[in-house]
């Protein structure tokens, strides 16, 4: 071997070392989240009772990134989900910031990442236009289906995804199968 396949050889290793897949265990999945969230009205905002916000914040933790966000910044369980531009997800603890991992996607995650138990999903950008479901406990694709440039922000209510999409239509989606479950073509 000459020089510069060993160099090509050692570079592609140091590369590869690099990214390290995020996986959930299976007792993780059925957990409820700690974290804070709306759930659906005022009177349950999740905010801890009898605490009164003082108006301050302070720096918990940074990280440095080499991409743009693509779509919205989650939170599922300890995990923050960050979509990037250059076609993946990554997920930091949220107490600490340490990178758990990543999950590579075949485009930009327009939508941000929602899980529904250990289902991830995520719809990319326009010209792939597809909605992706992952197995976060196996590591493994459950589906894709099409989706016509998927808005960012979607959410699930009552066990359906909820996309908005740029053709007018507002779709509710079945996240263990991926079959629609109703539409409603907007003016």
């Amino acid at each position: 071997m000459n020089r510069i396949s060993v160099t090509i050889i050692v570079a592609s290793l140091l590369l590869l070392s690099c990214s390290k897949k995020y996986k959930i265990k299976t007792d993780y999945a059925t957990q409820e989240s700690s974290w804070q969230f709306t759930r659906g009205n005022i009177g349950a905002s999740g905010s801890k009772s009898g605490e009164k916000f003082s108006g301050e914040f302070k720096l918990l933790w940074e990280q440095n990134s080499n991409d743009k966000p693509a779509g919205p910044l989650t939170i599922y369980h300890n995990a923050l989900v960050y979509p990037g531009t250059k076609k993946r997800i990554k997920f930091y603890d949220v107490e600490s910031g340490k990178y758990l991992g990543l999950l590579k996607s075949k485009g930009v995650a327009q939508t941000g990442l929602i899980m529904s138990d250990s289902i991830a999903l995520f719809a990319l950008r326009p010209k792939r236009n597809w909605l992706y479901a992952i197995d976060m406990i196996r590591q493994n694709k459950l589906y894709r289906t099409a989706v016509k440039d998927a808005a960012s922000g979607s959410i699930i209510v009552n066990d359906r995804l909820i996309l908005s999409c740029g053709d007018g239509r507002l779709i509710a989606v079945v996240p263990e199968d991926g079959s629609e479950a109703w539409a409603f073509q907007t003016d």
